[in-house]
């Protein structure tokens, strides 16, 4: 429970901090909210506590982008995992998977790349660190297609996962352009009639 709630307060205060820094900067960023599914394979040798196959999850995350190039996210999922039945105990277990990504977009939005901690909730409970690539296609101006592959390592003994996810995008507060606006230029003339040019007044 200890772990579990350092990992939680680290993975809020990663996500906070990002929030504050584009504030303070004044940096344009968007904002998301996000839901998706997932397939979850893993490594044959993984216990929880029979020998896991693989799965598949649904959840959500809520994304901050800073700037053009960064941003982090929180994300949520359930996982719904099969067993191998090597010692036959039961043939699924459901657990839960959360953790924060920093998200680096290539220009013009190409693709993205990731990497962050996850926390697994299952039987037995797994810290990973995890990297990925994704891409947010264009469905229309307030609905994005979401795309990603990623990979896992388990701190502690060393396991690795991998996942595919597909999900919706819904973009808000998105990028407007800087506050400050150049004067509008004067245009030369003679406004007030005076025989002389507005420049010259």
């Amino acid at each position: 429970m200890n772990k579990t709630f350092k990992f939680t307060a680290l993975a809020f205060a990663v996500a906070a901090s990002a929030n504050v820094a584009a504030q303070e900067d004044g940096k344009p960023f968007d904002s998301w909210l996000g839901l998706h599914g997932m397939y979850y394979n893993t490594e044959e040798t993984k216990p929880a506590p029979d020998l896991m196959d693989d799965g598949f999850g649904f959840g959500f995350e809520y994304g901050w982008r800073f700037d053009e190039s960064w941003a982090v996210r929180g994300e949520y999922t359930v996982l719904d995992m099969d067993y191998q039945q090597v010692l036959g105990s039961k043939d699924s277990i459901s657990g839960h998977m959360f953790g924060v990504d920093a998200l680096y977009f290539l220009p013009d939005d190409l693709w993205y790349v990731f990497g962050g901690v996850k926390r697994q909730l299952l039987d037995e409970n797994y810290n990973l660190a995890n990297v990925g690539i994704g891409k947010h296609w264009d469905i229309n101006d307030d609905v994005k297609l979401t795309t990603e592959i990623a990979a896992y390592r388990d701190f502690d003994d060393s396991y690795y996962d991998y996942s595919v996810k597909v999900g919706l995008a819904f973009p808000f507060g998105q990028s407007k352009t800087s506050s400050y606006s150049k004067p509008a230029p004067v245009v030369d003339g003679d406004s007030d009639n005076d025989g002389v040019l507005n420049s010259m007044d």
